[in-house]
């Protein structure tokens, strides 16, 4: 009957049921459990593996490492992001509220860190998460035909929280600002969230794109609902404090 029961589950490409199954029936610890006691287990189980799975997805089209995690991400007011700020965050009511969140500091700041960590408790919280380089955009829409670029535009539109990175870094021409501006305008009339991650403060954006009119119709469907975290770098005395190190003796 067992193998019966988990040669179906594999044809109706049930794959994940069908390991949990055999897993729960091997278990001697579930002789004499119920059949309610069975499928409990089975439902949290398929159901971590699908978390497991939106998390891996997501940090590997991202290229993001396995400890961008929310409990890696260092806190400190000077940094200028505190723990009360970053337990806010991870809540991810901001992502419900379609609101948008701005990272923006120097390089080597950990934004990128920051919008993964958070993109990433997002996943775990359901939500569909796609993560862009914004001159990647760019360049790929330049080479591709309208059928392909609609694709690739496609998860963009629709993602519950789209991460933009490296936002206003590289010069955008006209017709590149025009499918930004549709973009950002579509996902602000669905009310859907975006994290933009700049190396460049919002008040210097404007000279990153070719119209000065969609430049400013671009900022404003960015900062209309948006809270924003501006990082510091971290003084290299705390980096090594933080890391448990002794700084060298001054000679």
């Amino acid at each position: 009957m067992l193998q019966e029961t988990l040669k179906l589950l594999r044809e109706a490409k049930l794959h994940s049921l069908a390991s949990s199954f055999n897993r729960w029936c091997r278990n001697p610890a579930n002789l004499h459990k119920s059949h309610v006691e069975c499928l409990h287990s089975l439902a949290v189980s398929v159901a971590a593996q699908k978390k497991t799975r939106r998390i891996d997805t997501f940090l590997r089209r991202a290229r993001l490492s396995q400890t961008v995690a929310i409990a890696n991400v260092w806190t400190e007011a000077s940094r200028g992001l505190t723990a009360g700020t970053l337990a806010n965050l991870a809540t991810c009511t901001w992502v419900d509220e379609g609101t948008n969140l701005i990272i923006v500091g120097d390089h080597g700041t950990g934004k990128t860190f920051l919008a993964g960590a958070l993109a990433r408790e997002a996943a775990l919280t359901r939500h569909g998460v796609v993560y862009q380089v914004l001159s990647k955009l760019m360049d790929t829409s330049d080479v591709i035909d309208a059928a392909k670029l609609e694709k690739l535009v496609a998860p963009l539109r629709r993602a519950n929280l789209l991460v933009l990175d490296h936002v206003a870094e590289d010069f955008i021409e006209e017709h590149q600002c025009t499918l930004l501006r549709d973009l950002l305008d579509e996902r602000m009339r669905k009310g859907l969230s975006t994290i933009v991650v700049s190396s460049r403060p919002v008040e210097e954006w404007e000279i990153a794109f070719a119209n000065p009119d969609h430049a400013e119709a671009i900022i404003q469907r960015i900062t209309r609902q948006a809270c924003t975290i501006r990082l510091r770098k971290e003084k290299p005395r705390k980096v090594l404090k933080r890391r448990g190190l002794k700084p060298a003796a001054s000679r």
